[in-house]
């Protein structure tokens, strides 16, 4: 191996062009997400947001010492009910129209604003599912989705036969950072996990089950016996590093997004922790090769045309 065949990967992998179909995918899933995170925040909107909610302004402020965040739009109508309602609003047409494509790049910078200004006004209520999902729509915007299924854009198809596979191809890095993005998600988990000694031992989701706040449904047997929770414990730890190495070769990609949306299907089943689940699930859209998903939507179309009456 010379140094000019690794310069000449380092440049397959991030200047090397691709269809956009992945990433537009993932933009439409995204957008629905976002939209979902809107909703789940109605019925409590004031309660977390309010000016006469459990954290005022003021308060995160002094959290903050005293400094303001520049990422808030809420810094210039602070415990403003009105402009709070407006917001919102803002924000779910915002999601709306980047699940639709409609200026999708303008459409994810404002809903990453959004997102960063929801965090940074009370930043005690959010998870990791949140903070990932604001991250992703930061490189979101850098990508060419809506170069595809989108309702505004450029000249999308290189022939205009419908063909998903004929979408003109763009520069990959956007693509690499959402990627890389992911894997990160899970190097990170699996390296905070094996440094203590729960997870190694085999006992750590023992005491993750044992978390009735976050209990949707039961799974009685599972959690029940030495040895299924030893399984699970120590399968979280393969899984995880799977995803952020084997998912890279593309031998194993399939097998193993095949089992991480297992794995998290069934998380989703037993705890209550919106979004999260599926927003790691459909990341692995990323990963997928264009032309399979070419061919998926290609399939799923023919399903959903109504066939000549004869």
């Amino acid at each position: 191996m010379s140094i000019e065949t690794i310069l000449q990967a380092w440049d397959r992998f991030w200047f090397s062009e691709v269809s956009p179909l992945s990433v537009a995918v993932y933009r439409i899933f995204l957008g629905f997400l976002c939209a979902a995170f809107v909703l789940l925040l109605i019925p409590d909107l004031f309660v977390w947001f309010g000016s006469q909610g459990m954290c005022s302004f003021q308060a995160v402020a002094d959290w903050n010492n005293g400094h303001a965040v520049f990422l808030n739009l809420f810094s210039f109508f602070p415990d403003n009910d009105q402009f709070l309602v407006v917001f919102h609003f803002f924000f779910f047409f915002a999601a709306v129209a980047l699940m639709l494509g409609f200026h999708a790049r303008v459409a994810a910078t404002i809903c990453y604003l959004c997102l960063t200004s929801y965090y940074h006004r009370n930043p005690f209520i959010f998870n990791a599912g949140d903070t990932y999902l604001r991250v992703s729509m930061f490189w979101l915007i850098f990508s060419a989705s809506g170069n595809a299924l989108a309702l505004t854009g450029k000249k999308q198809r290189s022939k205009p036969d419908g063909n998903f596979n004929n979408y003109k191809k763009v520069s990959i890095w956007p693509l690499r950072l959402l990627q890389i993005q992911l894997a990160t998600v899970y190097w990170h988990t699996f390296f905070c996990k094996i440094v203590g000694g729960p997870w190694i031992d085999g006992s750590a989701v023992f005491t993750s089950s044992r978390i009735e706040d976050l209990q949707r449904l039961p799974l009685p047997f599972v959690f029940e016996h030495a040895w299924t929770i030893n399984f699970l414990s120590w399968s979280t730890l393969g899984i995880e590093g799977a995803l952020f190495t084997l998912i890279w070769i593309k031998e194993f990609r399939y097998w193993v997004i095949a089992i991480a949306v297992i794995f998290h299907l069934t998380i989703e089943y037993h705890m209550n922790i919106p979004l999260f689940e599926w927003l790691m699930i459909v990341s692995y859209v990323l990963f997928i090769e264009p032309e399979h998903l070419a061919f998926a939507l290609t399939w799923i179309r023919k399903k959903l045309t109504p066939k000549a009456i004869l």
